[in-house]
């Protein structure tokens, strides 16, 4: 009895004491030991992530080397079940894009292909475009018959002339270049001795102008001696003034790399890039096309894009930029050390150029 006592006593002093609340550990109380808690249990699960994907591509390797080993397997099967499958894939996607544009060619049609076609209305446009081709055939006939009859009779007129040989066609216009004491030198000589190689720029430049008269006169007929030493002083003096210009350009600071720069053309879809680069890929330059016939205009819109181009770079003060003066310290073009205005080419000048390069000649 006493010992029954004594455990019942003894089990409610056990039951008495009061329990001990076990804190979580896993949450710190600490911020930085929750963050390097919480940093330790990702590694923790990525290490053993990337474990289990090592296990399974080894497994993997494993499957295969003992499919490689199994006898009668044979990997050329595997292959060409590949390339089949690819060859299935492929040919799905050739009959969609063939649907596709079928459809689109449909969409496009002048007539529906559901129904009964016009024949009338065909017959009747081919017969249209068949008047427009021989209509034009006979426009085209017609001016070079036209073209043929006028030719005829200028060299007709040409030979019936009996006032004489004409005047040469670079002293019509008895400019100052051909007049002075040298104008009257020399004799005629009848005589045609070859012609020297040329020795200087000026023999070179000589002979240029020569077989640019020949190719505008219609004749047969060559200058002569006295002719030929006419153009000697004028073709001088423009020589002596590009070598000056030459000389003068030369010296520039900006000149050597202004050489070695590549000659740069707006090619389609206006980019501009080097001649060699677009060539290279078989682009073809924009062609440029003047769209103003009358002189007036054509001036006008050169000055306003001759202001244009001076505000591009200087913003602000491009109108007291004076024709013929440099500025430097382009903010927009820091590259350039300065810039020179030329100015627009006049009238006259203008008038000058298309006369000598475009002008009609005999014949």
């Amino acid at each position: 009895a006493e010992e029954e006592e004594r455990q019942k006593v003894e089990e409610t002093r056990v039951n008495r004491v009061p329990q001990r609340v076990h804190s979580d550990t896993s949450i710190a109380a600490n911020p930085g030991e929750r963050l390097y808690q919480e940093h330790r249990r990702r590694e923790m699960q990525r290490q053993a992530q990337a474990k289990k994907e090592m296990e399974k591509e080894a497994g993997e390797k494993n499957a295969v080397k003992s499919v490689v080993c199994t006898p009668g397997y044979n990997p050329h099967d595997k292959l060409y079940e590949d390339a089949a499958r690819r060859r299935g894939v492929l040919d799905k996607k050739l009959k969609e894009k063939q649907v596709e544009e079928e459809r689109q060619i449909a969409e496009l049609a002048l007539f529906p292909r559901a129904g009964h076609l016009d024949k009338n209305r065909l017959e009747g446009l081919y017969n249209d475009h068949e008047t427009k081709l021989k209509n034009r055939a006979k426009r085209l006939e017609k001016e070079i018959e036209s073209e043929r009859r006028e030719y005829e009779d200028a060299i007709r007129a040409r030979r019936n002339n009996k006032t004489g040989p004409q005047e040469p066609i670079w002293e019509r216009g008895k400019s100052a270049y051909f007049k002075g004491a040298e104008q009257a030198a020399g004799t005629e000589i009848n005589t045609r001795k070859p012609a020297a190689e040329p020795t200087s720029r000026v023999d070179v430049a000589l002979n240029a102008v020569l077989h640019a008269v020949a190719q505008r006169c219609a004749d047969d007929s060559a200058p002569s001696l006295s002719e030929i030493k006419e153009l000697v002083p004028p073709l001088r003096a423009a020589m002596k003034l590009y070598s000056e210009a030459q000389s003068s350009v030369e010296k520039v600071e900006g000149y050597p790399a202004l050489c070695v720069r590549a000659s740069q053309r707006l090619f389609r879809d206006s980019y501009l890039l080097p001649e060699y680069e677009g060539f290279e890929q078989c682009r073809e330059p924009n062609a440029i096309h003047q769209v103003q016939e009358d002189l007036d205009s054509l001036l006008h819109t050169a000055a306003k894009a001759q202001a244009v181009l001076q505000e591009l770079f200087l913003p602000g003060s491009a109108a007291k930029w004076e024709p013929g003066s440099s500025r430097t310290g382009l903010a927009t073009v820091s590259q350039a050390l300065s810039a020179y205005n030329p100015g627009m080419k006049d009238t006259r000048a203008a008038q000058l150029k298309a006369m000598v390069k475009f002008q009609a000649a005999e014949g």
